[in-house]
């Protein structure tokens, strides 16, 4: 039998879970023949850990793992090769036309699949003009969820087998993923609801009720997230839209000789008039949502739904409800002062690359890095309590990205030693190159010194600045990379900036608190510095007719810090607390979870950005 087989059923590829020594041969035949016509193959390993399979019974539940190669004939084959199809298909979406070959190998003290992939199709083109050869971190994340999804849809397999303890513990942990997977998903929109009050006609966003503030607010901030998805830049279908309203805003100040100030107040009431029309859209979304569906509430809710003067009357007595406060507090004040932060450092940055520069203009610069350090400063400070809050999810893309240019680099560094590649020709070397190292033209290296020369410092330009920007990223966190992995690390002892705001903390203490001399003299000096620093910039843009910008430098806010500041020099020692004495409790009912109205949300806000053509 074993020899009438072969090796019919040790593989399987292209959606056939069993290839037969025929298709086998064919499979391998046709990859082997694209690659020698310049196909890129791409070759990589799938390992899973023993606990891995166990959970998700593609192992059997009593086996144990004493020695190399114990695991032959406990795998469920079929089950894991139908997840590591479900994978490839997923991961297939970004190739033209991927096709595959994978055998599982379980004769060591580990699960792997060996994968043989190649795209048919075009494919990724380099700069090099080959195909890309390597999985990018989207592809890699999509395999791992399509075998992940489908071990999930199979996990009643293994259940029906297990003990009931086992049962318990795995359908629990099933439940928490899915739960917080739905919470993350869902919970927005159900949020959204329980804030708005019951009465739909007044959900606009041009209210100005009372109750609609704090529905406003978040929604708002849902718009703005979309249109600008992180503080550098906005979205490309926003950027489209605002090029409009500036090019009207040009038109205007050029047919009726508008001031400057007057062109800027255009372009802000433009930007204003989308986010609301945006707003309106998601208002829309949710009032088609049927009232006999709106049947939970919950404590939490209830609390993280109230107005901020209300929910700071409550936390005095309600532990939950000083968390929630603290939090909600903390939050918000991080996410001001990371956007002020970025803000002011962009603008110093622009200030330092402008040419011929008066002396008189020096002024503003100044003030421009105080008030980028201020708010980075306060950013640290807020960091400190929020350390619990997971970073941006971008951030493992954008190490394993990190990664990959320093594996590249790496690895032409280690093509330079190898004597071997000079013993070859040319084509010869680059296939050579292209196999072991990734790296095609490895030729170059003694054909063409230059030109290679060129190519390794182009690749480290590349890194230095990915790690440059990788490392401003992780500041936004309070964490930093030191060249190996991400670490915590403060850019100022909390002592030094826990009193910088003090202005307006008026409302995070139910009763007043007194101020010690050491923080109340770190205040009053920063505060000082700040409002000198702030009259002498305020000053240049009025003599250069550019009052129009001052409200940019946070005026207000400078004048409120030394304002107490000078109340503190004069002899006051306490911050007196500013909460309310009464609450007004919002009560209100939403969605359970089940459906993703986010969806609907998303693609509302895309059609009004698409429909928007011109601002008149």
């Amino acid at each position: 039998m074993q020899a009438a087989q072969r090796r019919g059923g040790v593989a399987f590829g292209d959606g056939n879970p069993s290839l037969s020594e025929q298709k086998l041969r064919e499979v391998s035949r046709d990859i082997q023949s694209r690659f020698d016509r310049g196909k890129t193959a791409i070759e990589t390993v799938l390992s899973f850990t023993e606990e891995y399979l166990r959970e998700n019974g593609v192992l059997d539940p009593d086996f144990v793992h004493e020695k190399r190669g114990d695991f032959a004939g406990h795998v469920d084959q079929l089950k894991l090769r139908m997840a590591i199809m479900n994978g490839l298909q997923k991961m297939s979406r970004n190739f033209d036309d991927l096709h595959y070959v994978g055998v599982i190998q379980v004769d060591t003290n580990h699960v792997h699949c060996h994968l043989t992939m190649m795209d048919y199709g075009r494919g990724t083109i380099m700069p090099d003009g080959t195909q890309k050869g390597k999985l990018s971190a989207l592809d890699k994340k999509n395999l791992r969820r399509g075998i992940d999804t489908f071990l999930d849809e199979k996990q009643s397999v293994k259940m029906m087998a297990s003990s009931v303890m086992y049962d318990k513990r795995n359908a629990l942990c099933y439940i928490k993923a899915f739960a917080h997977k739905t919470m993350a998903q869902q919970g927005i929109p159900q949020f959204f609801l329980f804030c708005l009050p019951e009465n739909r006609n007044h959900w606009s966003a041009n209210s100005n009720r009372v109750e609609m503030r704090k529905p406003n607010a978040i929604v708002r901030e849902f718009v703005v997230d979309l249109l600008q998805p992180n503080i550098q830049s906005p979205s490309p279908m926003y950027r489209k839209v605002h090029e409009s309203i500036v090019q009207y805003a040009d038109t205007r100040q050029k047919r009726e000789g508008l001031s400057e100030s007057d062109r800027m107040k255009l372009i802000r009431n433009g930007e204003e008039q989308v986010i609301r029309d945006c707003m309106n859209g998601v208002y829309a979304v949710l009032k088609q949502i049927p009232k006999e569906r709106m049947t939970v509430r919950t404590p939490m809710m209830d609390a993280m739904s109230m107005d901020y003067e209300s929910m700071a009357v409550q936390a005095v007595n309600d532990p939950m409800m000083e968390f929630g406060f603290r939090l909600r507090s903390y939050s918000s004040r991080l996410r001001e002062h990371r956007k002020l932060y970025h803000r002011f450092k962009d603008e110093h940055e622009a200030y330092e690359r402008a040419e011929n520069k008066s002396e008189e203009a020096k002024a503003l610069g100044d003030h421009l890095a105080l008030e980028r350090d201020y708010q980075q400063m306060l950013m640290v400070k807020y960091q400190h309590f929020l350390t619990f809050l997971p970073p941006d999810e971008d951030i493992e893309d954008e190490f394993d990205d990190l990664m990959r240019q320093r594996s590249r680099l790496e690895k032409m560094n280690q093509m330079e030693q190898d004597q071997s590649m000079r013993r070859m020709g040319q084509i010869a070397a680059d296939q050579y190159g292209r196999r072991v190292y990734g790296i095609g033209r490895g030729y170059q290296i003694w054909q063409m010194p230059d030109v290679w020369d060129r190519r390794k410092a182009m690749e480290q330009r590349r890194l230095d600045e990915a790690t440059k920007q990788f490392k401003e990223h992780l500041q936004d966190y309070g964490m930093d990379f030191d060249g190996h992995g991400v670490t915590r690390r403060k850019l100022y002892p909390f002592d030094e900036v826990k009193a910088l705001d003090l202005h307006h903390l008026g409302y995070d203490f139910p009763m007043n608190v007194p101020i010690s001399k050491r923080n109340a003299d770190v205040f009053i000096e920063f505060a000082n510095r700040r409002y000198e620093s702030f009259q002498r910039a305020r000053d240049y843009l009025e003599r250069t007719g550019q009052s129009e910008s001052v409200v940019d430098l946070l005026p207000t806010d400078v004048r409120v810090m030394k304002q107490f500041a000078d109340k503190l020099a004069g002899g006051q020692s306490s911050l007196a607390s500013i909460r309310p004495g009464q609450a007004k409790k919002h009560t209100g009912l939403t969605v359970p979870l089940g459906r993703d109205y986010t969806v609907d949300m998303k693609a509302v806000v895309r059609a009004t950005i698409e429909a928007t053509r011109s601002f008149e």
